[in-house]
């Protein structure tokens, strides 16, 4: 483990080496990102939506009681009864079709009337994300009010951050694994090499004109592909150099 490691880190003084693991790195954080963000929205909107279903009980109340002939001034005072004390229903808010504030209990929603459609429901989150409001329209309740309640949203706030890093930790450590087996395969099939070849033809350069040829590594080894063929191809004009120097040696002493 050590021996690789060490291979590892003397690998990495490479600059062809950092600037492949570099961009492997980041392509993979950036393919990770694209991914995740998507994810992070749907389950961000899962969690907002199970909040939803917290407020049914005082939608279904109020529109029960509207059905029945109650008072608009009387609807949120019958549904504030059947709130319990430890609920995500933080405060709620009654309006008439113009927008006058009929009645309200709890943190005064800050969904403004002219935000509110009239077709469906109106959804709001603060930006602190704390707090999710829901403003269900005329609609429901016969036509005769608005509804708004604001809801408890912090700890769907503290799951999506530890969410968030979860899934960022994860991001890292796959990152890191897979650049690490990259780096490991870059410099079996690569770095390596190519470092041979150049010490190969430093060591070709002073030994052209010698009688004794040393064995070089890169012209010994049998590739099949690009680096195999620039090896061959080294060995070629360094025997066709070598010979000619020969050559002009027997011409000259004839």
């Amino acid at each position: 483990m050590a021996g690789l490691f060490q291979s590892t880190v003397g690998l990495l003084r490479s600059r062809l080496s950092r600037r492949i693991t570099s961009w492997v790195f980041l392509s993979i954080i950036t393919i990770e990102a694209i991914i995740f963000v998507p994810s992070y929205i749907r389950r961000y909107r899962e969690k907002l939506s199970e909040l939803e279903l917290l407020s049914q009980e005082v939608l279904f109340t109020i529109k029960n009681n509207a059905m029945e002939g109650m008072p608009p001034e009387k609807l949120l005072t019958s549904a504030e009864e059947r709130i319990k004390p430890n609920s995500f229903i933080l405060g709620a808010a009654i309006y008439h079709l113009d927008g006058s504030l009929i009645d309200q209990f709890g943190e005064q929603p800050r969904l403004a009337f002219e935000d509110i459609e009239a077709s469906r429901p109106t959804e709001y989150l603060t930006a602190q994300r704390t707090r999710y409001e829901l403003a269900w329209p005329a609609s429901q309740f016969q036509d005769q009010v608005f509804f708004v309640v604001r809801l408890d949203a912090t700890d769907v706030k503290v799951e999506m951050q530890q969410y968030m890093l979860a899934i960022a930790g994860l991001v890292i450590i796959f990152s890191i694994f897979v650049t690490l087996v990259t780096t490991l395969v870059l410099e079996r099939l690569l770095i390596f090499p190519v470092l041979r070849l150049r010490d190969d033809l430093l060591a070709a350069g002073e030994a052209v004109s010698k009688e004794h040829v040393p064995e070089f590594y890169t012209f010994c080894q049998t590739r099949d592909d690009e680096l195999g063929e620039v090896g061959q191809a080294c060995s070629v004009m360094f025997n066709r150099i070598r010979r000619e120097i020969r050559d002009r040696k027997e011409a000259e002493a004839a």
